[in-house]
């Protein structure tokens, strides 16, 4: 009787140790398992980059109703664009020179647009959709601000003048 006692106490030791070394051993189920992605891998931290072709620093633009300040240019990025805004703003430095300040007024404005993809094009856009009438002439600052998907940001600003009519 010890004997068949001891034997079965071997056997239930060597059915539990068999059992646990199987169940831990196992294998996946998955035979080809994705890998995981590495997360600062995917991270973007390139900027979008600005191609304007018009308007440039320097331009001059006559107050004469018939002007717009229209945008040409390409911006792109790695990944994704999200948004874009342009704004213009006077600048209040050469107001002293005007020959007639009647019915003139600053022209500040500013214009967003959504983005998506990875490069935006603009052709001829007029983002302040207004002709530049009446605007009072001098150096006023046009501005350009991308973002991406991911919050990088690139910026371009310059002067351009708004300039009064000529006359013949």
């Amino acid at each position: 009787m010890k004997f068949m006692k001891k034997n079965f106490l071997y056997f239930l030791l060597i059915t539990a140790l068999s059992t646990f070394t199987f169940v831990a051993c196992g294998g996946d189920d998955d035979p080809d398992p994705e890998p995981d992605p590495d997360p600062v891998e995917d991270v973007d931290k390139e900027k979008p980059t600005i191609s304007l072709t018009t308007p440039k620093a320097g331009d001059e633009f006559e107050n004469n109703g018939t002007a717009s300040i229209l945008l040409n240019g390409t911006l792109k990025d790695n990944k994704e664009l999200d948004s874009c805004y342009v704004s213009v703003s006077y600048n209040d430095k050469s107001a002293s020179s005007l020959k007639s300040t009647d019915d003139l007024v600053e022209f500040n404005d500013e214009k967003s647009y959504s983005l998506s993809g990875t490069e935006h094009t603009f052709t001829n856009e007029d983002p302040f959709e207004t002709t530049i009438e009446n605007a009072t002439p001098g150096e006023y600052t046009f501005t350009i601000k991308v973002f991406d998907a991911a919050g990088n940001k690139e910026e371009d600003s310059f002067n351009i003048t708004i300039k009064e009519p000529t006359t013949e």
